[in-house]
């Protein structure tokens, strides 16, 4: 019985000690956190308190943003309240059980209070109800999770409103490489004269590098309905998919990117699916990442000045754009389209000038509709210009557009088969053809 008596006090110490023990390093950890977001240009954190304990710790953090950033919330600052439950094994407060697995710490974070002389972000619309929760193990990725139930704040514009979004993150931090899912049921923006409405968000991500997350990564979007309500009537766009994906070889990165949009709703007139199929190919990595840091920087001054010197080491290698589809179904007929362009590596003489330039542009293009849709839009166009007399007008305006046609069609620059219209666009070596013959520039 003394043994298990002393069994137990060993266990006991020992656990107190390791708690203990833990309960610094993850103020390590985080003190190490703030150094490192501190080498960024997108934030500055700093500590405000830190009380360690022997099972929980508490801290504060007071976050300024850059001036690029000014638009999150309604101010420039903002200040979070930490609680470290330590490991091996945390006990969350809000569940009151032990973690399944051992781990360094659990830290749940909350918006703070702000005062007048911290000029934080006030938590006044709803903020204070989010909160994320990290598991920080000993070893492995980091599991992160963000629930928002509610946010809703008014301004003399109108009201916004954010009702329920729920995020879950992987970090391996070893490799570099972030898991994120992101479920939203609705965000609305609403003023006397307009409304936007998101419903049913779904993303998945996949990001293979934390230091330039969009060269590598895989992002999926899923929305149920996007709504509009403006003074020109309702839009509505449902079932959408986006997907996103961007990989590297080399100096070199490519992204494709496809678009699916099932139903759009546009003054009551029902069109779709719209869909399109785009990929940028051969863009230098340096280009993307120099353009990205000047814009999070804010310093477009200096986005300029390195513009000719961006411009020429991306035409040094070849990029290309590639639509290799694009497809609207319309009450009045179907449009679809492809197009793709490269520009082949400029020889230093041809700096000189554009225009030399152009002599190293490779487009090939094409697009097809049928003619009831052409007449639509040409009928909708000439609405719209000044002097219209509305139904006066309609007999001129079906002349205009046989006469039109007919002189397109005799030039060879569109192409009449039944109802559809056809036009090929080629331009290679400086020489431009469309449907096959040659056209001058002049």
């Amino acid at each position: 019985m003394r043994k298990v008596a002393f069994f137990l006090v060993l266990t006991f110490v020992v656990y107190i000690a390791a708690t203990y023990f833990l309960g610094g390093q993850a103020r390590q950890q985080y003190f190490a956190l703030l150094a490192e977001l501190n080498a960024s240009e997108v934030v500055k954190v700093s500590n405000i308190s830190y009380q360690q304990g022997l099972f929980y710790s508490k801290a504060k953090t007071f976050l300024e943003f850059a001036p690029s950033l000014h638009f999150i919330g309604h101010g420039q600052t903002l200040i979070l309240d930490h609680d470290f439950i330590h490991g091996p094994w945390p006990v969350n407060p809000g569940q009151d059980l032990l973690s399944t697995h051992p781990m360094l710490a659990m830290v749940i974070t909350k918006i703070g209070e702000s005062t007048e002389k911290q000029g934080a972000i006030p938590v006044s619309f709803g903020l204070e109800r989010a909160t994320s929760t990290w598991e920080i193990p000993f070893i492995g990725p980091v599991l992160g999770n963000l629930s928002v139930p509610l946010v809703e704040w008014e301004e003399d514009r109108g009201k916004v409103g954010l009702h329920g979004c729920q995020a879950d993150l992987v970090y391996d931090y070893k490799n570099s490489t972030i898991q994120l899912q992101v479920d939203l049921n609705q965000i609305r923006i609403a003023s006397q004269a307009d409304e936007f409405v998101l419903e049913g968000v779904h993303g998945d991500a996949f990001l293979g590098d934390t230091e330039a997350p969009f060269l590598n990564s895989q992002v999926s979007l899923d929305i149920a309905s996007l709504r509009a309500r403006a003074m020109h009537g309702p839009f509505i766009l449902e079932n959408i998919h986006l997907n996103l994906e961007g990989y590297t070889h080399e100096t070199l990165v490519h992204i494709a990117q496809g678009t699916h949009i099932q139903k759009i709703i546009v003054n009551n007139e029902v069109y779709g699916p719209l869909q399109w199929d785009l990929s940028l190919r051969n863009i230098h990595c340096q280009v993307l990442e120099t353009f990205a840091q000047h814009v999070v920087d804010a310093q477009n001054n200096k986005l300029l000045e390195y513009s000719s010197d961006m411009t020429r080491t991306l035409l040094a290698h070849n990029p290309q754009v590639h639509l290799s589809r694009l497809q609207l179904v319309t009450p009045d007929g179907d449009l679809t389209a492809t197009f793709q362009g490269q520009v082949h590596p400029p020889a230093p003489w041809a700096w000189v000038s554009p225009f030399l330039l152009l002599a190293y542009v490779d487009l090939l293009g094409e697009i097809r509709a049928h003619e009831p849709l052409v007449q639509k839009m040409y009928r909708q166009w000439a609405k719209k210009q000044p002097g219209w007399m509305g139904d006066e007008d309609l007999s001129v305006l079906k002349r205009q557009y046989r006469d039109q046609l007919a002189t397109l069609t005799k030039r060879n620059l569109i192409v009449q088969a039944g109802d559809e219209l056809t036009s090929v666009l080629s331009y290679k070596k400086g020489q431009l053809q469309i449907n096959g013959y040659s056209v001058s520039w002049f």
